[in-house]
């Protein structure tokens, strides 16, 4: 937060532990927080998408990494997302 950090993205190989567990945890010291659905993964994939209900029912954003990358576009073209 002190270097203007207001968002984080996380990615990983287990939404449904690491990834969830950090994304949770950014969420709760007010960061806005984004998982790409398309750059994690579980074990199981009835797991991942669990994980991220939870996660977006409580804390923060799943989307599309190529949704994430349409919006950074539109924000260094100068145009508000």
């Amino acid at each position: 937060k002190a270097r203007g950090i207001t968002a984080v993205i996380c990615t990983g190989t287990a939404t449904d532990v690491c990834v969830g567990s950090t994304a949770r945890e950014a969420a709760m010291r007010d960061y806005e927080t984004i998982i790409p659905e398309d750059c994690s993964a579980s074990s199981r994939p009835e797991m991942h998408r669990a994980a991220l209900a939870n996660f977006t029912q409580f804390f923060g954003t799943a989307t599309t990494s190529k949704e994430i990358i349409q919006a950074w576009s539109k924000v260094r073209s100068g145009i508000a997302v």
